[in-house]
């Protein structure tokens, strides 16, 4: 062998030597609720020929910690692994009781790794943290994308992460967050205006995900609600004047016996044009009552000098567009 041969032989075994040299230390910080009490726990892996029960790789417990350890020997490099309570049967699991793809270590780049076990999949699952929701039916109306809002996001109409584009036939899937208190939520296309509404052509409550409930819903969307005003003799409330005390920021609603009295309901919100605020129904009702408010009883409509005035009344037929003034507020005018 040259002196040109030798010098490399030295420094192959000496990349060998630093990379046999490290060791992996793998933590684990946390287990499931339902783990049996004074259970062993262990790690397999491509270092052990995937033996789940290896004695040589029972994890040890540190009671000041509260977690589990083990080390690896030097030299095992990339390491993939999972762990188990001694057998395959018991082997960790995501939340919901699924498999979970095998975790991953480079001791090159990275010896130490803190980790948690999600569940085992022999054990009920502590709490399933998703819910797939399964749509069955939708408006065959319907060629825009379809978008869920709820409390995993904070009702935020702007957030497209949960939706779908209903290309094809159903039925679709999206997978949604849920929490252990439940989980509220609606379907739109963009704007509460175009939400969805109920077999009776009103804009729908909340829907409700159980903490029980199974990990896939089927649900049907009944109908939108600016296309149920499309396709029946909509009815639209022009204000073309309001008090001067109307402050610049704030928008106006309606509140009517049609839609059981509520107030600050973001489908009955006005929308600011031209010509004043304009919003436009679906008539869903022959005969119903109403008031115009700023968001709350509070600062419901009054005549100019503060008094209360009766409610407004409508009846279905008689016009395709009713024009306002209001007079005055009840926070403001009296």
């Amino acid at each position: 062998m040259d002196g040109s041969m030798k010098k490399f032989g030295l420094l192959f075994a000496g990349f060998l030597f630093l990379v046999g040299c490290n060791n992996a230390e793998i933590e684990l910080v946390d287990v499931p609720e339902n783990t049996p009490p004074q259970a062993d726990i262990y790690i397999s892996g491509n270092f052990n020929q995937w033996n789940p029960g290896d004695e040589r790789y029972r994890m040890t417990y540190r009671p000041e910690t509260k977690s589990y350890f083990v080390q690896l020997g030097p030299g095992v490099g990339d390491i993939e692994y999972k762990f188990t309570r001694g057998d395959w049967t018991s082997v960790e699991a995501d939340s919901c009781g699924y498999e979970i793809e095998n975790r991953t270590l480079s001791v090159r780049e990275d010896a130490f790794a803190r980790v948690r076990i999600e569940n085992w999949s022999d054990l009920n699952p502590n709490f399933c943290n998703f819910v797939t929701l399964r749509v069955d039916d939708i408006p065959s109306s319907t060629e825009d994308s379809i978008y869920i809002v709820g409390d995993f996001n904070d009702w935020n109409l702007e957030d497209s992460q949960f939706g779908f584009l209903p290309a094809g036939p159903g039925p679709w899937h999206i997978v949604v967050p849920k929490t252990q208190f439940g989980t509220h939520y609606k379907f739109h296309r963009g704007s509460w205006k175009s939400g969805e509404i109920d077999a009776e052509g009103y804009p729908r409550i909340n829907r409700y995900i159980d903490p029980e409930d199974h990990d896939t819903i089927p649900v049907r969307i009944e109908g939108w609600w600016d296309q149920l005003a499309e396709e029946h003799n909509s009815l639209t409330f022009v204000v073309t004047d309001v008090p001067m005390s109307t402050p610049d920021q704030e928008d106006l609603y309606l509140a009517s016996s049609q839609f059981n009295w509520e107030v600050n309901k973001e489908e009955l919100r006005f929308d600011r044009t031209e010509i004043g605020y304009v919003l436009t129904i679906p008539r869903v009702n022959y005969r119903f009552s109403y008031k115009i408010n700023r968001g709350s009883w509070a600062t419901v409509e009054t005549k100019g000098n503060g008094e209360d005035i009766p409610n407004r009344s409508y009846l279905q037929g008689s016009q395709d567009t009713v024009f306002l003034k209001i007079r005055g507020w009840h926070d403001k005018d009296r």
